[in-house]
């Protein structure tokens, strides 16, 4: 006998009864039926009594135990979505907030929001733009010329440099431009093809 659980599963007490069905004549179990059911599924003998015991009384093996082991659930989610609703809003904005105001522990509030029973809304509102922002945006973004923005491979710049100076002495400020704009200091800029731009 190698039972490894205390309690046999649904489809070995199946099994069980099964097997036993094998050993009844005149409607009566024969004598050493339990032993042999037991040596055969290798459970003991006495779970094998106790599972034809209750078949034959309940007309079933189902066990009584599921749904009724485990914890008591303290919160039903209904409970739980009613005390968070009746939080203020501004008592909502942080679990721990939350927590406090409703008396519910925060690991028992976590489940549920994973669970779905209530969901995480932020308190920002963001405004969409109007229409006439639309319109002043876009025309803003098209009066300004990018072309500063335009990237230039290392090489195509010696190149123009030294054609157009001569040497390659030519500082590249890659930060502060606008400030380098207003104090005067920004170097001229270098007419260039459009092929190097592409």
């Amino acid at each position: 006998m190698t039972q490894a659980t205390r309690e046999l599963s649904s489809t070995k007490r199946d099994e069980v009864i099964r097997h036993l069905h094998l050993f009844v004549k005149g409607g009566r179990l024969t004598h050493g039926a339990f032993a042999k059911t037991a040596e055969a599924l290798e459970v003991s003998a006495r779970a094998v009594s106790y599972t034809w015991r209750k078949f034959r009384n309940d007309g079933t093996t189902k066990s009584s135990k599921a749904g009724n082991v485990g914890r008591r659930l303290r919160y039903t989610s209904q409970a739980i979505q009613q005390r968070v609703g009746a939080v203020p809003i501004d008592q909502r904005s942080t679990m721990r907030d939350i927590s406090v105001a409703t008396g519910i522990a925060l690991g028992t509030l976590s489940r549920h929001l994973k669970k779905g029973t209530f969901r995480r809304r932020s308190t920002r509102i963001k405004p969409l733009l109007s229409d006439a922002n639309k319109v002043e945006r876009v025309a803003c973004a098209r009066g300004y010329e990018k072309l500063e923005s335009v990237f230039l491979t290392f090489q195509a710049v010696m190149r123009l440099v030294l054609e157009h100076a001569g040497d390659n002495n030519f500082a590249l400020p890659h930060l502060k431009k606008a400030a380098l704009r207003r104090a005067g200091l920004l170097m001229s800029n270098v007419s260039c093809p459009v092929s190097l731009l592409l």
